[in-house]
Protein backbone atom coordinates (compact mmCIF):
# COMPACT_ATOMS: atom_id res chain seq x y z
CA UNK A 1 0.00 0.00 0.00
CA UNK A 2 1.24 3.29 -1.09
CA UNK A 3 1.61 5.60 1.93
CA UNK A 4 -0.24 8.87 1.59
CA UNK A 5 2.24 10.58 4.15
CA UNK A 6 4.67 9.63 3.35
CA UNK A 7 6.24 12.22 0.80
CA UNK A 8 3.19 13.64 -0.66
CA UNK A 9 4.13 16.09 -3.16
CA UNK A 10 4.49 12.99 -4.90
CA UNK A 11 0.88 12.88 -5.43
CA UNK A 12 -1.01 14.29 -7.75
CA UNK A 13 -5.25 14.27 -7.48
CA UNK A 14 -7.96 14.55 -9.16
CA UNK A 15 -10.87 16.18 -6.83
CA UNK A 16 -14.42 16.01 -6.74
CA UNK A 17 -16.41 19.05 -5.61
CA UNK A 18 -17.71 16.93 -2.71
CA UNK A 19 -14.68 16.91 -0.21
CA UNK A 20 -16.26 13.89 1.73
CA UNK A 21 -15.54 12.14 -1.55
CA UNK A 22 -11.92 12.82 -1.71
CA UNK A 23 -11.34 11.95 1.70
CA UNK A 24 -12.58 8.34 1.47
CA UNK A 25 -10.82 7.85 -1.11
CA UNK A 26 -7.31 9.15 -0.02
CA UNK A 27 -7.76 10.60 3.37
CA UNK A 28 -7.71 14.46 2.40
CA UNK A 29 -10.56 16.81 1.62
CA UNK A 30 -8.18 18.43 -1.20
CA UNK A 31 -7.16 14.62 -2.42
CA UNK A 32 -10.00 12.39 -4.50
CA UNK A 33 -8.67 10.27 -7.55
CA UNK A 34 -4.92 9.52 -7.71
CA UNK A 35 -3.38 10.52 -11.25
CA UNK A 36 -2.12 8.60 -13.24
CA UNK A 37 -3.85 5.39 -12.32
CA UNK A 38 -6.98 3.38 -13.34
CA UNK A 39 -9.93 3.49 -11.34
CA UNK A 40 -13.38 1.53 -11.22
CA UNK A 41 -16.73 3.69 -10.00
CA UNK A 42 -19.53 0.39 -9.88
CA UNK A 43 -23.25 0.10 -8.86
CA UNK A 44 -26.87 -0.49 -9.41
CA UNK A 45 -28.74 1.60 -11.96
CA UNK A 46 -29.58 5.26 -11.35
CA UNK A 47 -27.11 5.59 -8.32
CA UNK A 48 -25.20 8.43 -9.94
CA UNK A 49 -22.50 6.59 -11.26
CA UNK A 50 -22.32 9.02 -14.73
CA UNK A 51 -22.88 11.87 -13.02
CA UNK A 52 -19.84 10.97 -10.72
CA UNK A 53 -18.01 11.18 -13.73
CA UNK A 54 -19.08 14.11 -15.33
CA UNK A 55 -17.98 15.62 -12.05
CA UNK A 56 -14.14 14.69 -12.97
CA UNK A 57 -14.71 15.25 -16.27
CA UNK A 58 -15.50 19.04 -15.31
CA UNK A 59 -12.40 19.34 -12.61
CA UNK A 60 -10.45 17.75 -15.21
CA UNK A 61 -11.26 21.01 -17.37
CA UNK A 62 -11.44 23.57 -14.79
CA UNK A 63 -7.41 22.77 -14.03
CA UNK A 64 -7.23 23.44 -17.75
CA UNK A 65 -7.03 19.30 -18.69
CA UNK A 66 -8.46 17.61 -21.28
CA UNK A 67 -12.17 15.62 -20.63
CA UNK A 68 -12.28 12.68 -22.46
CA UNK A 69 -15.75 10.75 -22.63
CA UNK A 70 -15.97 7.29 -24.05
CA UNK A 71 -19.80 6.88 -24.40
CA UNK A 72 -21.70 3.13 -24.65
CA UNK A 73 -24.97 4.00 -22.66
CA UNK A 74 -26.47 6.33 -25.37
CA UNK A 75 -27.43 8.71 -22.75
CA UNK A 76 -26.72 12.37 -24.20
CA UNK A 77 -29.80 13.29 -26.00
CA UNK A 78 -29.51 16.38 -23.80
CA UNK A 79 -26.31 18.14 -23.20
CA UNK A 80 -28.02 19.93 -20.19
CA UNK A 81 -27.18 16.83 -17.22
CA UNK A 82 -23.36 17.27 -18.08
CA UNK A 83 -22.94 21.04 -18.50
CA UNK A 84 -24.67 21.14 -14.98
CA UNK A 85 -21.45 19.04 -13.75
CA UNK A 86 -19.53 21.92 -15.31
CA UNK A 87 -18.15 20.12 -18.34
CA UNK A 88 -17.53 22.22 -21.64
CA UNK A 89 -19.04 20.31 -23.88
CA UNK A 90 -16.99 22.49 -26.88
CA UNK A 91 -13.85 21.04 -25.39
CA UNK A 92 -14.74 17.38 -24.51
CA UNK A 93 -13.83 14.77 -26.81
CA UNK A 94 -16.41 12.65 -27.56
CA UNK A 95 -16.42 8.90 -28.70
CA UNK A 96 -18.75 6.50 -29.03
CA UNK A 97 -17.45 2.95 -29.83
CA UNK A 98 -19.11 0.38 -31.96
CA UNK A 99 -17.15 -2.41 -29.74
CA UNK A 100 -14.57 -3.25 -27.23
CA UNK A 101 -11.83 -3.45 -29.79
CA UNK A 102 -12.48 0.15 -31.02
CA UNK A 103 -11.56 1.06 -27.32
CA UNK A 104 -8.15 -0.19 -27.12
CA UNK A 105 -7.58 -0.79 -30.51
CA UNK A 106 -8.26 2.77 -31.68
CA UNK A 107 -9.05 5.27 -29.26
CA UNK A 108 -6.94 4.76 -26.25
CA UNK A 109 -4.26 5.11 -28.58
CA UNK A 110 -5.27 8.42 -30.23
CA UNK A 111 -6.29 9.74 -26.65
CA UNK A 112 -2.82 9.21 -25.05
CA UNK A 113 -0.89 11.09 -28.06
CA UNK A 114 -3.05 13.89 -27.62
CA UNK A 115 -2.59 13.85 -23.71
CA UNK A 116 1.37 13.03 -23.74
CA UNK A 117 2.01 16.83 -24.27
CA UNK A 118 -0.27 18.27 -21.06
CA UNK A 119 0.43 18.99 -18.01
CA UNK A 120 -2.62 19.52 -16.23
CA UNK A 121 -4.29 16.54 -15.02
CA UNK A 122 -6.30 15.07 -17.59
CA UNK A 123 -9.39 12.21 -17.33
CA UNK A 124 -10.73 9.23 -19.63
CA UNK A 125 -14.72 8.84 -18.47
CA UNK A 126 -15.39 4.91 -20.26
CA UNK A 127 -19.25 4.98 -19.52
CA UNK A 128 -19.63 2.36 -19.10
CA UNK A 129 -17.57 -0.77 -19.80
CA UNK A 130 -20.88 -2.99 -19.16
CA UNK A 131 -22.82 -1.47 -21.84
CA UNK A 132 -19.80 -1.67 -24.72
CA UNK A 133 -20.56 -4.16 -27.03
CA UNK A 134 -19.15 -7.76 -26.58
CA UNK A 135 -20.25 -11.15 -27.87
CA UNK A 136 -20.24 -12.19 -24.18
CA UNK A 137 -18.80 -11.52 -20.95
CA UNK A 138 -15.61 -13.31 -21.38
CA UNK A 139 -14.80 -11.26 -24.30
CA UNK A 140 -14.78 -8.32 -22.01
CA UNK A 141 -12.74 -10.43 -19.82
CA UNK A 142 -10.08 -11.57 -22.20
CA UNK A 143 -9.91 -7.94 -23.92
CA UNK A 144 -8.98 -6.74 -20.45
CA UNK A 145 -6.43 -9.39 -20.04
CA UNK A 146 -5.10 -9.02 -23.23
CA UNK A 147 -4.12 -5.12 -23.24
CA UNK A 148 -4.19 -4.44 -19.26
CA UNK A 149 -0.88 -4.26 -18.94
CA UNK A 150 -0.32 -2.22 -21.86
CA UNK A 151 -3.31 -0.17 -20.62
CA UNK A 152 -2.03 0.21 -17.07
CA UNK A 153 1.48 1.54 -18.49
CA UNK A 154 0.30 4.37 -20.72
CA UNK A 155 -1.82 5.67 -17.76
CA UNK A 156 1.21 5.35 -15.40
CA UNK A 157 3.20 7.77 -18.02
CA UNK A 158 0.59 10.65 -18.47
CA UNK A 159 -0.90 12.81 -16.18
CA UNK A 160 -4.22 11.57 -16.43
CA UNK A 161 -6.69 9.29 -14.93
CA UNK A 162 -8.63 6.63 -16.38
CA UNK A 163 -12.28 5.82 -15.02
CA UNK A 164 -13.93 2.92 -15.56
CA UNK A 165 -17.71 2.57 -14.76
CA UNK A 166 -19.16 -0.76 -14.49
CA UNK A 167 -22.71 -2.07 -13.32
CA UNK A 168 -23.45 -4.16 -10.59
CA UNK A 169 -25.08 -7.77 -11.75
CA UNK A 170 -26.62 -10.49 -9.80
CA UNK A 171 -26.08 -14.05 -10.40
CA UNK A 172 -28.44 -16.60 -8.76
CA UNK A 173 -25.99 -19.15 -6.53
CA UNK A 174 -23.56 -17.14 -7.29
CA UNK A 175 -24.16 -13.65 -5.88
CA UNK A 176 -23.36 -9.60 -6.98
CA UNK A 177 -20.60 -9.84 -9.91
CA UNK A 178 -18.94 -6.51 -11.99
CA UNK A 179 -17.68 -7.35 -15.21
CA UNK A 180 -14.03 -7.80 -16.03
CA UNK A 181 -13.94 -9.80 -12.54
CA UNK A 182 -10.18 -9.90 -11.54
CA UNK A 183 -8.69 -8.60 -14.33
CA UNK A 184 -10.13 -5.58 -14.36
CA UNK A 185 -9.70 -5.29 -10.17
CA UNK A 186 -6.22 -5.90 -10.70
CA UNK A 187 -5.62 -2.59 -12.74
CA UNK A 188 -7.55 -0.35 -10.24
CA UNK A 189 -5.92 1.66 -8.07
CA UNK A 190 -9.55 2.01 -6.25
CA UNK A 191 -12.69 0.67 -6.35
CA UNK A 192 -15.86 2.49 -5.64
CA UNK A 193 -19.37 1.42 -4.81
CA UNK A 194 -22.69 3.73 -5.62
CA UNK A 195 -25.69 2.67 -3.87
CA UNK A 196 -28.90 4.45 -4.07
CA UNK A 197 -30.59 4.67 -1.05
CA UNK A 198 -33.87 7.07 -0.83
CA UNK A 199 -35.72 9.20 -3.13
CA UNK A 200 -38.13 11.86 -2.25
CA UNK A 201 -39.42 14.18 -5.41
CA UNK A 202 -36.36 15.42 -7.37
CA UNK A 203 -34.11 14.45 -4.85
CA UNK A 204 -32.30 11.20 -4.16
CA UNK A 205 -29.96 10.10 -1.31
CA UNK A 206 -26.97 8.24 -2.30
CA UNK A 207 -24.23 6.23 -0.39
CA UNK A 208 -20.72 5.95 -1.61
CA UNK A 209 -18.11 3.09 0.11
CA UNK A 210 -14.99 2.33 -1.13
CA UNK A 211 -13.91 -0.83 -1.67
CA UNK A 212 -10.65 -0.80 -2.27
CA UNK A 213 -8.09 2.01 -2.12
CA UNK A 214 -4.29 1.49 -3.02
CA UNK A 215 -3.43 5.32 -0.94
CA UNK A 216 -5.50 4.08 2.62
CA UNK A 217 -7.80 1.40 4.22
CA UNK A 218 -10.54 0.69 2.10
CA UNK A 219 -13.84 0.72 4.09
CA UNK A 220 -14.73 4.36 4.15
CA UNK A 221 -18.05 5.64 3.27
CA UNK A 222 -20.20 9.16 2.81
CA UNK A 223 -24.01 9.67 1.53
CA UNK A 224 -24.71 12.01 -0.68
CA UNK A 225 -27.48 13.81 -2.44
CA UNK A 226 -27.95 14.60 -5.72
CA UNK A 227 -30.75 17.21 -7.68
CA UNK A 228 -31.78 15.45 -10.47
CA UNK A 229 -32.84 18.71 -11.98
CA UNK A 230 -30.22 20.70 -11.73
CA UNK A 231 -27.15 18.76 -10.74
CA UNK A 232 -27.30 20.52 -7.40
CA UNK A 233 -24.52 17.63 -5.09
CA UNK A 234 -23.44 17.43 -1.78
CA UNK A 235 -22.10 15.25 0.87
CA UNK A 236 -23.67 14.02 4.36
CA UNK A 237 -21.87 16.49 5.99
CA UNK A 238 -23.92 19.51 5.69
CA UNK A 239 -27.12 17.51 5.09
CA UNK A 240 -26.53 16.24 8.65
CA UNK A 241 -25.87 19.46 10.24
CA UNK A 242 -29.00 20.18 8.82
CA UNK A 243 -30.86 17.28 10.29
CA UNK A 244 -29.53 17.67 13.30
CA UNK A 245 -30.45 21.70 13.54
CA UNK A 246 -33.70 20.50 13.05
CA UNK A 247 -34.43 17.71 14.90
CA UNK A 248 -34.49 19.43 18.36
CA UNK A 249 -38.41 18.83 18.10
CA UNK A 250 -37.84 15.24 18.53
CA UNK A 251 -36.23 16.14 21.72
CA UNK A 252 -39.13 18.22 22.44
CA UNK A 253 -41.56 15.68 21.95
CA UNK A 254 -42.72 17.70 18.90
CA UNK A 255 -42.36 15.37 16.25
CA UNK A 256 -41.11 12.19 15.33
CA UNK A 257 -38.17 11.28 13.47
CA UNK A 258 -38.77 9.28 10.46
CA UNK A 259 -35.23 9.22 8.52
CA UNK A 260 -33.80 11.28 5.49
CA UNK A 261 -37.16 11.23 3.93
CA UNK A 262 -39.46 13.60 6.15
CA UNK A 263 -39.72 15.32 9.18
CA UNK A 264 -43.15 15.36 11.09
CA UNK A 265 -44.24 18.07 13.43
CA UNK A 266 -47.62 17.48 14.57
CA UNK A 267 -49.49 17.64 11.62
CA UNK A 268 -47.48 19.55 9.36
CA UNK A 269 -44.83 17.95 6.99
CA UNK A 270 -41.61 19.46 6.36
CA UNK A 271 -40.70 17.63 3.20
CA UNK A 272 -36.60 17.11 2.36
CA UNK A 273 -37.71 18.83 -1.00
CA UNK A 274 -38.18 21.77 0.74
CA UNK A 275 -34.78 21.66 2.68
CA UNK A 276 -32.11 20.16 0.08
CA UNK A 277 -32.56 22.82 -2.35
CA UNK A 278 -30.16 25.03 0.54
CA UNK A 279 -28.16 22.32 1.66
CA UNK A 280 -27.31 21.85 -1.57
CA UNK A 281 -25.80 25.54 -1.98
CA UNK A 282 -23.15 24.68 0.46
CA UNK A 283 -20.60 21.83 1.23
CA UNK A 284 -18.56 21.12 4.15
Amino acid sequence: MLNLFEKPENFTFLSLKAPLFNYILSGRTDGGFLVSRIAEVFGGDGSGKSTLGYNLLGSAQARGGLGVLIETENALSSTSWIQSQGVDISNLLLFQPESIDEVFSKIFPAVFDAMAPLDAPSVIVWDSLASTHAEDSLDIVDAIRKHGTWLHSQIQKLNCILIIINQVRYIPDVGEITLGGRALKSLCSARLRLEKKEAEGRFFIGEARVSYSSLIPSGGICRFALDTENGGFSTLRSIKATFDALEFYKHMGKSIFTGWSEFRKQDENIQVEKLLPYILKRDF
